[in-house]
């Protein structure tokens, strides 16, 4: 017997945690609406939100996208731009049946919840406060922590490194994003008893939202 290491039995609760959440979705919604998580803003997860939304989610009537316990990284202007994206025209092939379809096809307009809580750092942070800004989707949970600065590494002399603030954000508004953290459109607390629990309030009240 093997045992496993800390970041594969990590992966494994975490693959199963989001299956669970995947599951509720379906069960309480009748297969209506979608599910995704978005894990961190780095390529690897931005690669598995496009394939997540434009598979298992394309035919849903709405979609949850969830940040929750997320640490960040730098893919918001990615992940705005696929929920901006509009189809312009309309295609038909005469060697597929003259079908009329939209183009581009890849478009997810429909209605959409975003979850944050009080791990959703950084990029994580300035991503909600985009998708209220355009009024892309409702913002569920409670209002992330403020923790919104760019850093770069730094390595010193005797080999070891230090992180420097190198990029600041802002609103249109002038507001400052550090310190300021993104306020959600409904307010839902998980209190200890429903994290032990599982029983995932936040995640129900997006889906009561949706219907």
């Amino acid at each position: 017997v093997k045992g496993l290491s800390y970041s594969q039995q990590s992966k494994l609760q975490y693959d199963n945690w989001v299956k669970e959440r995947e599951n509720y979705v379906n069960n309480w919604s009748k297969g209506k609406i979608g599910y995704l998580h978005i894990k961190s803003m780095n390529e690897e997860c931005l690669k598995k939100f496009r394939q997540d939304l434009y598979t298992k989610n394309y035919n849903k009537k709405a979609l949850i996208i969830d940040v929750r316990n997320n640490g960040g990284g730098r893919i918001h202007d990615d992940l705005i731009e696929e929920l901006t994206k509009k189809s312009y025209g309309i295609l038909s092939r005469r060697y597929m049946d003259s079908k009329k379809v939209q183009t581009p096809a890849n478009v997810f307009s429909l209605p959409k919840v975003v979850l944050i809580n009080e791990n959703s750092f950084s990029d994580a942070e300035i991503f909600p406060h985009l998708v209220k800004e355009l009024n892309l989707a409702t913002i569920i949970g409670v209002a992330t922590s403020g923790s919104v600065i760019g850093t770069s590494l730094h390595k010193l002399m005797d080999g070891s490194s230090m992180r420097m603030p190198s990029n600041g954000w802002w609103l249109l508004n002038k507001t400052n994003m550090e310190t300021n953290g993104c306020q959600p459109d409904i307010t839902v607390k998980m209190s200890p008893e429903d994290i032990i629990k599982d029983n995932d309030v936040q995640l129900k009240k997006a889906v009561s939202e949706l219907l």
